[in-house]
C-alpha cells in the first residue's frame, strides 16, 4: 500500500510546482492618521466615510461619531435633540458645534441656550469632521460640557456674497413714525489651506449704501434746551470697507 502511495505523491506534488503560482492584485489599505496630541475621545470622520453613511436629514451625520444619537421629534424646522453616552444633551445645550470656525450654538432660544439648527446643513460639503468626547475642549467654550462635534469644509477657494435688507419699521406704537428701508451688499472670498491656515477678503458695504443699521424715535435734550425734542436717532452704516483676515487653526 505504502509502495502505490508514494508515487502518487510525488506525483502530485511535482504536478503542483508545474503549475504557476496565483496571483493576487494589489490590496492597499487606508487608515485615517492619528490626531496630534489627541484623547482616545477624540477621532477624525473623513468624507469618505461621510459619503458611506446612508442620511435621510442632515442632523444625521452627527451619528458618524459613537455614542451620539441625534433624533428628532417634529418637523425640520426645528433642531435635533442630541443625546451622547447617555445624557440628554437637549438640542445643544452641552454639544458645541462650529462649522468652518463658526459656532452654530444660539446663546439664547426659547428651545434653551445653545439650541443648534442644523437642517441648513449639506452633508456631501464636509471634507470632514472632528469629534470630541468629553469636557477636555475647554477651548470650545460653555456649550463643550459633554462633546464638541466641528465640522470643516476642506481645503481650497470659498468665496460668498450676502444681501442685508431690512425693510420700513414702526418706531412707536402708533406706527405714525416709521424708519427708511435699508440695504447692503457684502462680499467675501478666501483660500483655505491644508495645515490650517486661512486666508480671507472682506469687502463691506460693496456699494457704499448710505443707511442706518438700527433706529430709534425718543426725546432728547442737547445743553441749552429748555425742554426735550422728540426725534429720529440712527447708527449709520459703516462706509465701504476692505478686510483681510488671516487666521490659524491650532
Amino acid at each position: 500500500m505504502l509502495r502505490t502511495v508514494f508515487p502518487a505523491c510525488l506525483l502530485m506534488l511535482a504536478l503542483a510546482r508545474a503549475e504557476p503560482l496565483a496571483s493576487m492584485e494589489e490590496v492597499v489599505v487606508r487608515a485615517p492618521a492619528p490626531l496630534p496630541h489627541a484623547s482616545a475621545s477624540e477621532r477624525v470622520i473623513t468624507a469618505e466615510e461621510i459619503a458611506s453613511r446612508p442620511i435621510s436629514r442632515p442632523g444625521e451625520i452627527m451619528e458618524a461619531a459613537p455614542g451620539l444619537i441625534a433624533s428628532q421629534h417634529s418637523g425640520e424646522g426645528k433642531a435635533n435633540q442630541y443625546f451622547l453616552r447617555g445624557f440628554n444633551l437637549d438640542h445643544g445645550t452641552d454639544l458645541a458645534i462650529t462649522l468652518d470656525g463658526m459656532p452654530l450654538n444660539m446663546r439664547s432660544h426659547a428651545h434653551g441656550q445653545g439650541y443648534a439648527d442644523l437642517n441648513f446643513l449639506i452633508p456631501e460639503l464636509l471634507a470632514e469632521m472632528r469629534l470630541r468626547k468629553g469636557p477636555y475642549g475647554a477651548d470650545q467654550g460653555d456649550f463643550a460640557n459633554a462633546g464638541q462635534v466641528l465640522g470643516d469644509g476642506g481645503p481650497g477657494w470659498f468665496a460668498d456674497a450676502r444681501l442685508r435688507i431690512f425693510g420700513a419699521r414702526p418706531l412707536v406704537e402708533d406706527n405714525s413714525v416709521r424708519s427708511s428701508p435699508t440695504a447692503g451688499v457684502n462680499l467675501r472670498g478666501g483660500y483655505r489651506f491644508d495645515n490650517g491656515v486661512t486666508a480671507r477678503l472682506d469687502a463691506l458695504n460693496l456699494f457704499g449704501a448710505r443707511a442706518s443699521q438700527i433706529d430709534y424715535f425718543y426725546l432728547s435734550r442737547l445743553r441749552g434746551e429748555a425742554a426735550g425734542v422728540a426725534g429720529r436717532h440712527f447708527h449709520p452704516v459703516e462706509p465701504v470697507a476692505i478686510r483681510l483676515t488671516l487666521s490659524v487653526a491650532l
